[in-house]
């Protein structure tokens, strides 16, 4: 981490300036021209002295910049704890401590200085998306020698999402401002942006079963503990028949069981949208408020269903972004740049904080910028298909396509029309065919 290097701040004190003086005091000493050796000896001198405090100071602070965390959930503020401590004999001048953060995130301090945006590293293929990037400095003029200085800087985070968090680097200049060293003080790192939760209340209303939704076995029973019979009805499995009393009354009977307390609950997030436009280049991550409910709903109804004790699995079709590093780009310390990933993401049932993480982490990945197409909708139901019977499933449909793609394909429409739209991808037919406990279709749309 102690890496330094030294800038310099005009042409006259860079390297090619320091060698032709060195090259020239050489030839005014080899021709005994002793003003001029006099004033270009002077001049290196002073380069040379200026060269050495400005690495000096850079040397000898302590700098330190301490964050523990690595998520937080949109709306909530990281703080970072800023130490600088002169070790040095000599004060310190134009010190700085220099960050650059992706646009997404608010700085409000009267002491954090914002500056230019550094240029976008760009892809040459139309999965990338364009995430704009801000350089924030918080100056401090004058330090004392053994002097030490500690303050606060406070990040907001506006919008989910997963984020690279460049090294956070130390400035140093030196009297004459011909010179400054920097230094790296914290590795880059990620930091996860979960969505915002719904209230508990407001989940357990939203998927308050009624007396019908019961009868038609949309409900979680255990098939081991039968409490009576009762009339057989069309949606129910053919397993469930009591060939006993079928036979005893003449009429076809049903097994009534008993409700689970303890279950295993499949979460499924659809974003299928049928018609898309093509790939464009340079998209921007933008919000998008109707999507952000949904995917909010759907992370705070797992949640919900993980602390009533139940283990938790969740499914979607979502495009993800993943950050993506090229060698190339290390080499030059340049910014990665966010991809696009098209897959099923399957996190497998598991209950705990851990299995939270997990799928707060994967609702945090989501791309905003794009839906899943028809082809990945019918992979994630077939991935569904192969759930456990004892299981009860979720069905969360989200069909809205981006607000931009209006734009992109010349049309006003918002919507899928009714013979195309992927909610209706999911009849009544093709439920009943779901060997599950029970069920529930919700459209987030």
């Amino acid at each position: 981490m102690k890496k330094y290097r030294v800038i310099s701040t005009t042409p006259i004190a860079g390297f090619p300036a320091r060698l032709l003086l060195t090259i020239l005091l050489l030839l005014t000493a080899y021709y005994r021209l002793k003003l001029f050796y006099l004033a270009v000896s002077l001049y290196l001198v002073y380069l040379l002295w200026s060269y050495y405090w400005a690495i000096s100071s850079c040397r000898y602070i302590n700098a330190k910049v301490n964050n523990s965390q690595r998520n937080i959930f949109t709306g909530e503020t990281l703080s970072w704890e800023v130490k600088l401590a002169n070790g040095w004999n000599l004060p310190v001048v134009r010190s700085s401590i220099d960050f650059t953060l992706p646009a997404f995130f608010a700085v409000a301090d009267d002491k954090i200085f914002v500056s230019e945006e550094p240029k976008e590293v760009n892809a040459e293929n139309s999965s990338c998306i364009f995430l704009p990037w801000q350089q924030y400095s918080a100056y401090y003029a004058w330090l004392k020698a053994k002097e030490e200085v500690n303050f606060t800087i406070e990040v907001k985070a506006q919008l989910r999402g997963i984020y690279y968090i460049p090294p956070v680097e130390f400035s140093v200049g030196d009297p004459s401002g011909l010179f400054y060293g920097k230094r790296e003080i914290t590795a880059g790192d990620y930091l996860y942006v979960y969505p915002q939760l719904q209230k508990e209340v407001a989940i357990a209303q939203a998927l308050a079963l009624t007396e019908k939704q019961l009868e038609s076995g949309n409900a979680l029973e255990d098939r081991y503990t039968v409490i009576g019979v009762r009339s057989y009805q069309l949606t129910d499995p053919i397993k469930s028949i009591n060939w006993y009393a079928t036979a005893r009354t003449g009429s076809l009977k049903s097994n009534l069981y008993a409700r689970k307390n303890s279950f295993n609950c499949l979460i499924v997030f659809d974003t299928s949208v049928y018609e898309q436009p093509a790939d464009v280049t340079e998209i921007v991550r933008a919000k998008d408020p109707l999507l952000e409910n949904a995917i909010s709903f759907a992370v705070s109804l797992a949640l919900f269903q993980l602390e009533q004790g139940a283990k938790t699995a969740f499914y979607t079709n979502s495009p993800l972004l993943q950050w993506q590093y090229r060698e190339e780009l290390r080499q030059t310390k340049k910014l990665p740049y966010l991809k696009r990933v098209r897959k099923i993401s399957d996190i497998t049932f598991a209950d705990g904080d851990e299995q939270a993480q997990r799928i707060l982490k994967l609702a945090a990945s989501i791309d905003e910028s794009s839906r899943a197409s028809r082809e990945e909708q019918e992979k994630l139901w077939l991935k569904v298909m192969e759930t456990a019977s004892d299981s009860m499933v979720y069905i969360l449909t989200y069909n809205r396509p981006p607000a931009f793609w209006s734009s992109l394909t010349g049309s006003d429409e918002t919507t899928e029309k009714l013979a195309e739209n992927p909610h209706e991808f999911y009849s009544a037919a093709r439920l009943a065919a779901l060997q599950a406990a029970g069920y529930q279709l919700i459209n987030l749309g």
